[in-house]
């Protein structure tokens, strides 16, 4: 019995021994409308696979256009107000508009006096001046924590915004702007 069961295996295994293992590779992805073209010219006699494409003229019938969500706005500077409420350096705690000498209404062709706390550092404060489109109208560099916009560049009924940037010795914005938003009466 045993040398039966010893002639079945060694049986079994020259059986097999001249055959490669079957392996199982995937079948290639179905393409649908894409026809097989013979290939001219070629080394072998391959087909290519030809797909169909768009008319060049082709365009999307809805265009994407970025929008907003409704709690994000942007600032004259491009900056969003949910960055500004982020954390910013220790340097900066301070460095907020003192709404209680900076006016939110004010007579035109009078001049307007803006005021902030100092941030720790700052060598040099960059202050603009922008109208109700966001354009900038005025800018311009002082070393004092307060402002004074002449009168000129005001008119009646404007609606103008500014803001403040610190900026330490070499030149460098170490705070996020801060300012507000004024009206000419």
């Amino acid at each position: 019995m045993r040398v039966w069961l010893l002639i079945v295996i060694v049986g079994a295994m020259t059986g097999c021994a001249g055959q490669e293992a079957a392996t199982n590779t995937p079948a290639p992805p179905a393409q649908e409308n894409a026809t097989l073209v013979p290939t001219e010219g070629a080394a072998t006699d391959a087909p290519t696979l030809v797909r169909p494409t768009l008319p060049p003229t082709w365009t999307p019938g809805i265009q994407p256009t970025p929008t907003l969500a409704p709690f994000v706005t942007l600032t004259p500077d491009g900056t969003l107000d949910a960055l500004r409420a982020l954390p910013t350096f220790p340097a900066c705690g301070s460095f907020v508009v003192d709404l209680s000498r900076t006016p939110q209404v004010f007579a035109h062709q009078q001049p307007l006096t803006v005021v902030w706390g100092a941030a720790a550092g700052a060598d040099v404060y960059r202050v603009s001046l922008f109208d109700v489109s966001g354009q900038t109208v005025f800018v311009d560099t002082t070393r004092d924590t307060s402002y004074t916009f002449p009168g000129s560049l005001f008119f009646f009924g404007g609606y103008y915004g500014w803001e403040v940037r610190p900026f330490d010795s070499v030149g460098i914005q170490f705070c996020m702007p801060i300012g507000d938003d004024v009206t000419g009466q």
